[in-house]
Parts: C-alpha cells; structure tokens; sequence
C-alpha cells in the first residue's frame, strides 16, 4: 500500500506585540529660583504648588561649612540654613551678628532632609513658624525676588567665615501661582431700551396730513357762506 505522508502544518509566525515607552513624568517640583554668590556653592529652589512645599537644595565643599540665608540683606534676622561636612550636619538659624559665631537662635527643622554626595535637599513648607515665610515669592506676582546672603567658612567647625556675600537678590524664574480661588463673575447690565428715533419721512407725512384737514374745512366753510 501506498505510503501517504502526514501533512506538515506550519506553525504561524508570532506577531511581536510592539513595546511602547513609558511617558517621561516630570518632576512634581518646580524649579524657581538658583544662585551661585559663592564659588563652589550653589542653591536652588523649587516649589509643589499642589500642596505649597518646597525644596531648598544647597551644594558646597565636604571640607568647610556653607551656608545660604533669606529674607534680610544683611546677617541680621535673616533665616538661614548652615551645612557641610561628611557626614553632613545641616541646621536652621535666625541669624544674630552680635553673637559668636553669629548664629543667634536655632529653629526648625522645618523639614525633612536629604543628603547626597555633598548636596542637602531640605523639604519643608512654604511657610513655617519662627522661619522665613516664602509665600509671597511662590505666589504673589509683585514679588518676583528676594533678600539673599551666603558665606562659607575655613574648615568644618563653625566660626568666623572665610568669605561672605551680602545684599544680593533671589529672583522667582518660574510663573507666579496666585492659587485657585474662584474667579468673580460679573452680572451683566440688563439691556438697555433704546428708543427709536422717528424717521424723518413720518413726520413731513403727519405734518402734510394736518394742513390737509384744515385746508379742506375752510373750503367747505367757505362755500356755505356764499350757498347761503
């Protein structure tokens, strides 16, 4: 008998399902602000308007402290953030110069904060009791800068510092976010009625009308008498 050959089925060729990349998410902060008074030492702010928190980022040397303050144009009450070293020591301060080294009162912490290869993140509130408030440079749009000073010492013990800037300016970079608050919606005025003036045609019509009323009874008077 014949020998029959089972039929060879080709199994189908797959169809590779395409890979779709993920969306690059942004970074939930916004950035609004950087400074470099001082070589080697950097700031930056960045603001969540979402639920009104900040980031205050400072870079400097790991061998002497840095230090960035806001608010005041001078050491005086300004708030200031002092860190450096390895590992980092990060602390809060209302600056006093009459004080030695001139820290005057501690406050806060008003945050967490984070440490990485040099750079301190702290992440705090826009505004925090016994610190500087940044409310108004978020959000109120005749605020686009403010007070800033820095300084950066000789080693890591805090002291009299190395170098020092003062009187310089934060200027706001991002837009200015007044908030969601509702916008007031006006009444409208109700139409006024306007009267129409009265075609010039309709008055020399009224006016012709009139004179032919009297013109026809002065001639039916007048015929009467002479009938008479």
């Amino acid at each position: 008998m014949p020998t029959t050959s089972e039929p060879t089925t080709n199994e189908p060729t797959s169809t590779a399902i395409p890979t779709t990349a993920s969306p690059t998410t942004a970074s939930e902060y916004e950035t609004c602000g950087t400074s470099t008074l001082i070589a080697d030492v950097s700031l930056t702010i960045a603001r969540k308007a979402s639920d009104k928190t900040m980031k205050i980022t400072i870079t400097g040397p790991s061998d002497k402290w840095f230090a960035f303050g806001f608010g005041t144009a001078t050491m005086g009450g300004s708030y200031a953030i002092v860190t450096g070293g390895s590992p980092v020591a990060v602390t809060e301060h209302i600056l006093n110069p009459s004080t030695n080294p001139g820290l005057g009162t501690t406050v806060g912490p008003s945050g967490a904060i984070t440490e990485i290869s040099g750079t301190t993140t702290l992440t705090r509130p826009y505004a925090y009791d016994g610190t500087f408030d940044f409310t108004a440079f978020f959000t109120d749009c005749t605020v686009s800068e403010i007070d800033l000073i820095s300084a950066i010492g000789k080693s890591l013990t805090l002291g009299y510092h190395q170098e020092r800037i003062e009187d310089a300016k934060l200027s706001r970079t991002c837009s200015c976010d007044p908030g969601t608050d509702e916008p007031t919606t006006m009444i409208p005025t109700a139409n006024p009625v306007t009267q129409q003036p009265t075609p010039s045609g309709e008055v020399v019509d009224a006016t012709n009308n009139i004179f032919n009323v009297f013109y026809i009874t002065f001639v039916v008077c007048f015929s009467l008498y002479f009938m008479a």
